[in-house]
């Protein structure tokens, strides 16, 4: 099977489509070094949140209801990796996805409160405090709002890379 040759035009078209593509992947670069960490600390004090209310709210409120405390732990896994899904919202682009970890850390806050005013032990609780309250600052940071803006614009260029794809493959 012989292979059609190229026009002129459409292997300039090409050639700049691959020079945008490039250039759309070397965008990433900076926003990686300046801006992945914070989203990365902010999933992860998430993640860690949410298994440590997983780990002590059932054992307080549900001492001998084995099933229950396993249903609360089933839940919890279950927001986890809706969790997940959300931080993979956020980096693709749709900044709704910050508000679920916003949500989840809220929650994860006032379950620790209520652990640690009904504890008798106050150490583990108020480390467990500790967590969704740095997840909350660091969502609170300019750094942070920064990076969902950059995201936003990289969703636009990866969007209108994709219709000029598309074109180019209509042209052919």
């Amino acid at each position: 099977m012989l292979r059609r040759r190229k026009t002129p035009q459409q292997q300039q078209i090409e050639d700049k489509l691959l020079l945008l593509k490039t250039a759309e992947w070397l965008a990433w670069q900076p926003y990686v070094r300046r801006f992945g960490v914070i989203h990365i600390a902010v999933m992860m004090t998430t993640v860690f949140s949410l298994s440590l209310t997983a780990a002590q709210v059932p054992h307080l409120y549900f001492p001998r209801d084995f099933q229950a405390a396993n249903y609360a732990l089933m839940a919890m896994l279950g927001v986890g990796l809706l969790m997940s899904l959300c931080f993979l919202l956020v980096i693709r682009g749709y900044p709704r996805g910050a508000w679920a970890l916003f949500g989840a850390l809220v929650f994860c806050l006032a379950c620790a409160v209520l652990v640690l005013l009904d504890s008798r032990q106050r150490l583990f609780p108020a480390f467990v405090l500790c967590i969704p309250l740095t997840g909350l600052y660091l969502m609170s940071t300019r750094r942070y709002q920064r990076g969902l803006k950059v995201l936003q614009v990289a969703a636009r260029k990866r969007r209108r890379l994709q219709q000029l794809e598309a074109g180019l493959k209509r042209v052919r």
